[in-house]
């Protein structure tokens, strides 16, 4: 089955993009895990394609995009690489594909400098990155690395609507 290669190659290259090309919607469904960027159904309309191919170029050149930490003024971390960031005593973890890094940047910083990226609050002191989110409830996000963060009721609202208008 296509739909579990495609799991396995996602659970191992997170950063793994997919155009899903199918005779039936059954797939659809089933394809949600793996979050494509396009599911089609034959015949395929060249026009829809070509404007979901403009969106992939115009999100991945989005990916280039990275930041640069006083604490760590050597390294270069990608905002496609982070999962979230925690504020936790006045410090602030990045949590990433590589590892976490600590920032004395407050919290509130990084959410007017990431806001217009693919990140939402959804905690006090929690920012998710969406390419990461894999489930949600009222309770928690689960993120596709497994982790499992808590969503306050006040940011419930702003998160599901931004979820749902993000590709």
């Amino acid at each position: 089955n296509i739909i579990k290669r495609l799991k396995i190659i996602f659970n191992n290259n997170i950063n793994s993009n997919f155009l899903l090309l199918a005779d039936n919607r059954e797939y659809q469904t089933i394809s949600y895990c793996i979050k494509p960027f396009g599911f089609f159904i034959k015949p395929l309309n060249c026009q829809l394609l070509a404007k979901t191919l403009q969106e992939i170029v115009t999100f991945l050149f989005q990916n280039k995009e990275y930041i640069i930490t006083n604490e760590h003024p050597h390294l270069k971390i990608y905002l496609s690489s982070i999962f979230y960031l925690e504020a936790s005593n006045r410090l602030v973890t990045i949590h990433t594909i590589s590892g976490d890094y600590l920032t004395k940047t407050p919290i509130k910083a990084w959410c007017n400098y990431l806001q217009n990226q693919y990140f939402v609050k959804i905690f006090r002191g929690i920012l998710v990155n969406l390419c990461y989110v894999k489930n949600f409830d009222h309770q928690y996000v689960y993120l596709i690395n497994d982790e499992k963060l808590p969503i306050s009721r006040f940011y419930y609202a702003t998160f599901v609507n931004k979820f749902s208008t993000q590709k």
